[in-house]
This record gives C-alpha cells, sequence and structure tokens, in this order.
C-alpha cells in the first residue's frame, strides 16, 4: 500500500503588538514587533482602518497612515499573514491631534528656590511671554521675585530671580516702548532688557504695595497699589490705595492717595482714551468689602467714583477696557462658611454696571485674572477648592453678555493646582499661568489651550 502521507497544519504568525509611536493633526506613525511564522513561511502585513484596508503586501514593521482629520478618534488592526494567508491581528487606537499648537509645560525657577506662585503672564512684541511671580527662598528665608521668558512654543528662553525681599507680594509686569520690561514688587521697581538682564533698579522711599505698573504713551510709568495712612491720617483710615507716576528711569514724580476711611486698595490700573486711568479698587471696612473703580485725569485727580458690590467681601483681581469703549473686572465675593464665587462685571465708560455674572458650581471659586477675547466675548481664570480640599485650575468662557459658554478644570486635584492669569493668544487659543504644588521643585505651570480650551496630552 502506498505510504499517505497526512497533510500539514498550518500555523498563523505569532501574536505581536502595534504602538502608535507618534501621531500629529494628520498623520499617525504605528510601529510594531515582527510577527514569526512556526512554519518559517514569509509574513507580510496589511494594515486596516475604520474597517476599511488602507494598504498591504508589507513587509516593513512601521507603517504612516496618513490624510487624517484634527482630534478625531481612529481604531483600527493590523494583520500578519503567511503564504497560507493564516493571519493574526493586532488592534490599534488614536486621536490624531488638534490643529493649534498646545501644551502643559513646568518651568523651574533658578536652583535653591522653591514653593513658586506664579503672578501675571504678558503677550510680547517678538510673540513671545513673560511670565512673573514669587519664589520662597530658603537659604535666604525670604520671599523673591522672579520672571521667565517662553517662546511661542514653551521654549523657555531666559529666566531670572532678582533677590528682594518682597514679603509673598505679586510681581507686576508690563513691557515697555523699547522692548524691554518693568517688573514692580513690594516697594521695588526694575527695568530689563529684551534678554532679562537687570538695567536699573530703584526702592521707593514710601512703604508701599505695589499691585499694578503699566507705562503710558510719553514713556512715564505709573504704578498702583496699597500703603498705609501717614502719621496725620484719620484714625478711621486702615489702609489707602496709591497711584505713583514715575519717569522712565523710575524716580518718582508724584503720588495720590485715595481713600478716606477704612480699608482701600488699587489692584489694577489701565489708561483710559482719555488720557487719564481707569483704577480697579477695593474699599471696605472689616464688616465689608466692595469693589470699587475709579476714574482720574492724568495727574490722578479723581473725575468720578463707582462701587459695586453686595453684603459679602468683594475682592478684586482684574480689569481690561473692551472694544466696545467700556470695561470689564474680574475678582471673587465671600460669603458665608468661606463660601466664595467668581465674579465678572462689566460697565461702561462711565461706570455704569451693563452686567453682573457670579460663578461657582457648587463649589468655592476664586477668580484671578480675565481676557478680553476676539469673539467679543471674555474668559475667566482662577481655581476652585472642592468639599474634599482638592484645588484645580479654572478657565470659564463667557460670550459677550456674559453668558457662559464653556467651563475646564485642570490639575490633579488633592490640594494643588491654581490658575493666575491669561492671554489670548494669535491662534485664538490661550496661554494661561498657574502654579501647581505636586512637583518637589514646585515649578510654574504653563498651559497652552486651542479655543475651546483643550490641549493634548
Amino acid at each position: 500500500m502506498p505510504v499517505i502521507t497526512p497533510a500539514r497544519i498550518n500555523t498563523p504568525p505569532s501574536t505581536f503588538q502595534v504602538e502608535v509611536v507618534n501621531r500629529t493633526k494628520n498623520t499617525a506613525l504605528l510601529e510594531w514587533v515582527k510577527a514569526i511564522d512556526p512554519d518559517k513561511d514569509k509574513v507580510a502585513y496589511s494594515v486596516f482602518l475604520e474597517g476599511r484596508k488602507i494598504t498591504t503586501d508589507l513587509d516593513s514593521t512601521t507603517y504612516m497612515v496618513q490624510g487624517l482629520t484634527p482630534k478625531t478618534e481612529y481604531a483600527g488592526y493590523v494583520l500578519a499573514y503567511d503564504t497560507q494567508k493564516d493571519s493574526t491581528r493586532s488592534d490599534f487606537t488614536f486621536t490624531t491631534k488638534s490643529p493649534y499648537t498646545t501644551f502643559s509645560k513646568y518651568y523651574p525657577v533658578p536652583a535653591s528656590k522653591e514653593s513658586v506662585r506664579s503672578s501675571f503672564i504678558i503677550k510680547t512684541f517678538d510673540q513671545g511671554y513673560v511670565i512673573t511671580g514669587t519664589t520662597y527662598s530658603r537659604s535666604m528665608d525670604r520671599w523673591i521675585m522672579f520672571a521667565t521668558k517662553i517662546d511661542s512654543l514653551g521654549i523657555q528662553q531666559w529666566n531670572i530671580a532678582p533677590e528682594h525681599d518682597i514679603a509673598g507680594g505679586k510681581v507686576a509686569v508690563t513691557e515697555t516702548e523699547d522692548r524691554g520690561l518693568i517688573l514692580a514688587a513690594k516697594n521695588i521697581v526694575l527695568k530689563l532688557n529684551a534678554q532679562g538682564d537687570v538695567l536699573w533698579e530703584k526702592t521707593l522711599e514710601i512703604k508701599c504695595v505695589i499691585n499694578a505698573v503699566t507705562e503710558t504713551n510719553d514713556n512715564s510709568l505709573y504704578a498702583v497699589g496699597v500703603i498705609g495712612p501717614d502719621k496725620s491720617a484719620s484714625k478711621d483710615i486702615k489702609s489707602q490705595a496709591i497711584l505713583v507716576k514715575l519717569d522712565a528711569g523710575g524716580t518718582p514724580l508724584w503720588e495720590r492717595r485715595y481713600g478716606t476711611s477704612g480699608y482701600n486698595t488699587v489692584v489694577d490700573v489701565v489708561q483710559s482714551p482719555s488720557g487719564g486711568f481707569m483704577l480697579l479698587c477695593e474699599t471696605g471696612t472689616s464688616d465689608n468689602m466692595d469693589f470699587c473703580v475709579m476714574n482720574t485725569d492724568a495727574k490722578g485727580e479723581i473725575r468720578w467714583q463707582r462701587t459695586y458690590g453686595d453684603r459679602r467681601f468683594d475682592f478684586a483681581a482684574q480689569l481690561k477696557a473692551t472694544s466696545d469703549g467700556g470695561y470689564v473686572m474680574a475678582g471673587s465675593s465671600w460669603g458665608a462658611y468661606d463660601f466664595s464665587e467668581m465674579r465678572a462685571i462689566k460697565i461702561d465708560a462711565a461706570g455704569n454696571e451693563l452686567w453682573n455674572r457670579s460663578f461657582n458650581n457648587g463649589f468655592s471659586f476664586q477668580a484671578t485674572a480675565i481676557e478680553v477675547t476676539h469673539d467679543g466675548g471674555y474668559a475667566l481664570t482662577g481655581y476652585t477648592k472642592t468639599n474634599s480640599n482638592d484645588t484645580f485650575l479654572v478657565i470659564y468662557k463667557l460670550d459677550s453678555n456674559g453668558s457662559k459658554t464653556w467651563e475646564h478644570w485642570y490639575g490633579r486635584g488633592m490640594g494643588g493646582s491654581f490658575g493666575s492669569d491669561l492671554v489670548q493668544t494669535p491662534d485664538k487659543g490661550y496661554m494661561v499661568a498657574g502654579y501647581s504644588s505636586f512637583d518637589s521643585k514646585k515649578p510654574v505651570w504653563v498651559l497652552k489651550l486651542d479655543p475651546e480650551g483643550n490641549y493634548d496630552d
């Protein structure tokens, strides 16, 4: 009888894993380990995306998927098959990136500094950004200022920390006509060049705390803040708001003080079209504080003054001019049980209130900054503290009437994510300065977001 040789039972290629090693807004690079065929058959590969075969007979173990749509989820698989057409499948999924540049980055301040708190972020003439703030130096046992510069992609360009004792206050910043920078904190004013080198520094003789600084068209500088009452003042005055004019070299020329009773401070300053100033203030007593806006002439003399608030403690944060000639302010209102709300108030050029919005979402919220957006709306940032004491950086996007259109929370909670300031970017996204308590070095946190407040991990 003839010997019958049983048919060979073919074995499919070995299992393998596909990885998506790189994604852009319209491509994805797939990579996998070579599948081994137990029968030593040649192995080739086909790639399927969303149920459709997009390539076949591949010898390579990499493949670039192209022509994708930004911010879209995709699913597919790679099929490894031998000459007998037996196959093994490995699935993959990915989401393409945003068409916008987005990121979440941390920047350490100079070595030996700890406990960072960012204050402000401004956009510079060269399309970069400067972030300022304070950091606690254990070696000097004091709070000192810092400033760091990044480009539009988030690459750090320089980083300084002048060692002045500023007692933990904010570090005001403005860019000057010569492309330099003015930093101000406590009663100290510094001028930097565009590379971050200190050109001069002045310590004002008056014992004030500067909250904001601006440069006018004649290159004069104006600093605003708070100062204790002088010896001749009424005992009813606990603190006074102050406006100081300095020349381009930082020499004080004159000062104006405001407030005839209680507590008073200027939080922010915006030059008005008439050449005077709009001053965002806080005014009140130990029982009640209100938002206040003062309109002054170029010499700091008050033209009119309005208060905005209720029976809670209202604390102002920032003031911005709007495209219709009015102004919008941000702040926080504290009520019972240490519960606070973010506030946004729109006024016209005469100080008349147009709308007044509060936001809390069931938790305690604090606003630190507001930005006027390209679409005629506004963006608020700050932070929220949940009932479990988790703290998140938050952004609220508002329409032109102050109604919320979206909100996002950022960070990991557990006590440590805070928003300080934000600016809108040329692509209609946002650059946000904050800080976090998670990293042992406690660095500055900067988010670059798309117009809807998203970023790619």
